[in-house]
């Protein structure tokens, strides 16, 4: 909780209380939770689906899926890298989301090359997300305590 100084006059303040969380953390939490949720479902089914809907073999199957879990744990240090040179940790969130979403979507369609085109997707998508999402969360909570904070020393 952090309070506000709302100036009556020029002698005169009162302080009201300002509750809750900045604006844009709630977004910011359940697309971190939607991340989240994306890797660990694809981690549990990712085989079955390997093997069920695309018949193929056991050692490819474990080829592929090292590969993916290698690419989504590897990207993060390109996804970092490519927020600081060169998009901003803001639109590396947004293009990181959207590419997840089409890399979800184009698994859908269930034949082979959009297949490895949508782990790849979902592989960089990770990857511009993940390490930059907790960076735009705690750029929001220090931006809304050093607002609070001005308006105090008003």
């Amino acid at each position: 909780m952090a309070e506000n100084i709302q100036f009556i006059s020029d002698k005169t303040a009162v302080a009201t209380v300002r509750e809750g969380h900045p604006r844009g953390l709630y977004v910011l939490f359940f697309t971190e939770a939607w991340e989240r949720y994306s890797f660990y479902s694809m981690m549990s089914i990712l085989v079955l689906y390997m093997d069920e809907s695309l018949g193929f073999s056991q050692g490819a199957i474990g080829q592929i899926y090292g590969g993916y879990i290698a690419a989504v744990y590897f990207m993060p240090l390109i996804g970092g890298w490519i927020a600081d040179r060169r998009l901003g940790y803001n639109r590396s969130v947004i293009y990181g989301g959207i590419l997840i979403a089409l890399g979800h979507f184009l698994l859908a369609l269930e034949t082979l090359p959009t297949f490895y085109s949508a782990l790849a997707l979902l592989a960089t998508g990770t990857g511009l997300l993940k390490p930059n999402i907790s960076e735009v969360a705690s750029k929001s909570a220090m931006f809304f305590s050093v607002s609070v904070r001005d308006e105090l020393a008003r």
